[in-house]
């Protein structure tokens, strides 16, 4: 029993790892997801993943390290997510990216912009847009001028 058991939890972290890719039928349009990393110089975070999907999904964001470490999460229901997925309609879509200052407050947010769905732009708080994220793969900031930052999914594109 206890083998069958070793080897239940064994696949829950492998389909766990997995994540919503099961469920993309493809990254032109409908459905994506977007792998976001954030970096301060010294710490990397490779965790935080974002989307468009049949149904919602997300994966709670641990607890906050100590005062000075990198943290990032997605503002959502309750607490916050390192993946965030809202599912497909024809409303615009906004995930709210929060991070701490880590060791130098100049954050790195990059992504991979091979397959993308057109309309994806990252924005400051009141809606300016920064950067149209189907033509650059990264945005530098300091935590100081941009203190929240907003991912847009416009649709109709």
């Amino acid at each position: 029993m206890t083998q069958s058991l070793l080897i239940g939890i064994l696949f829950a972290f492998l389909m766990a790892g997995q994540g919503p890719e099961r469920w993309d039928y493809d990254n032109t349009g409908t459905y994506f997801t977007v792998h976001l990393t954030i970096t301060d110089g010294t710490s990397t975070l490779e965790l935080l993943r974002l989307g468009v999907r049949e149904r919602d999904f997300s994966i709670a964001a641990p607890p906050a390290p100590p005062p000075g470490a990198l943290h990032a999460w997605f503002e959502g229901p309750g607490t916050g997510y390192f993946e965030l997925f809202k599912t497909r309609s024809v409303e615009s879509k906004k995930w709210v990216l929060n991070y701490t200052e880590g060791t130098t407050g100049n954050l790195t947010l990059s992504w991979d912009d091979d397959n993308l769905p057109a309309g994806l732009s990252l924005r400051d708080i009141e809606g300016t847009v920064l950067v149209n994220m189907n033509e650059s793969s990264f945005f530098n900031f300091l935590v100081s001028e941009h203190p929240v930052l907003e991912i847009w999914y416009e649709t109709g594109f």
